[in-house]
């Protein structure tokens, strides 16, 4: 755990080791109650919620979140009375956040995905078994390949026209990608789109990349 979570400190990390070794913790209640006045605070919490720290306690990530207030309220209330006198408050219940949520907040507090990528299933369903790590295999090739946008820098070429570097990942890599302006003024994506790309693999400064000539969206980020 230690430094490994966005937005968990050093200090909260040695907290929760320390306590850790007088005992397993109960529940997320004994949780709080061993570490919130020494270490945490909300958001800290925040973090080990999303990143699954605490799915052992069996209560789905987002009713942690919900109720979080009162987890917190719980906790300083305890730093004044005896246990046996701070009732543990009763948690509303609501469902758990989608598999494509849960797979974000852990890409975005790990920096990189727990469970399956997103890719995984579209590559199994299309048969397009391709993966980046695979790209340096197929230079001068036209090729198809499943992947997540990860950043998108447009740019206006000297005739006016837009035209798109990005990068892209799977499971295992990164890989770039240009689009140039006759391609990508029919293109529609963005950020976080899962899509499936055929183009040929050229390079660019010593570094591979495709140059996109069609582009389709399998997953879009809103949905």
């Amino acid at each position: 755990m230690k430094n490994n979570i966005k937005g968990v400190g050093s200090v909260a990390s040695d907290t929760i080791l320390e306590e850790r070794k007088k005992g397993p913790f109960k529940d997320i209640y004994d949780f709080v109650k061993r570490t919130y006045s020494k270490a945490m605070n909300k958001g800290t919490l925040t973090s080990l919620i999303l990143s699954g720290c605490f799915d052992c306690f069996e209560i789905p990530r987002k009713m942690l979140i919900h109720n979080l207030d009162l987890i917190l309220n719980y906790a300083e209330v305890i730093t004044y009375l005896d246990e046996e006198y701070a009732l543990k408050p009763s948690l509303e219940i609501v469902e758990e956040y989608t598999k494509k949520e849960l797979m974000q907040f852990e890409y975005e507090l790990f920096g990189f995905y727990l469970r399956n990528h997103p890719v995984m299933d579209y590559r199994m369903k299309l048969g397009e078994n391709l993966q980046v790590k695979d790209v340096k295999n197929y230079f001068d090739k036209n090729i198809g390949i499943i992947v997540e946008i990860k950043k998108v820098k447009e740019v206006v070429t000297k005739k006016g026209e837009a035209m798109c570097f990005a990068t892209c990942e799977d499971e295992v890599d990164t890989l770039d990608i240009v689009i140039f302006p006759k391609f990508y003024v029919k293109m529609h994506f963005k950020v976080g789109d899962i899509v499936l790309l055929k183009g040929h693999v050229e390079k660019r400064y010593d570094q591979l990349q495709i140059s996109v000539m069609g582009l389709k969206v399998l997953e879009d980020k809103n949905d």
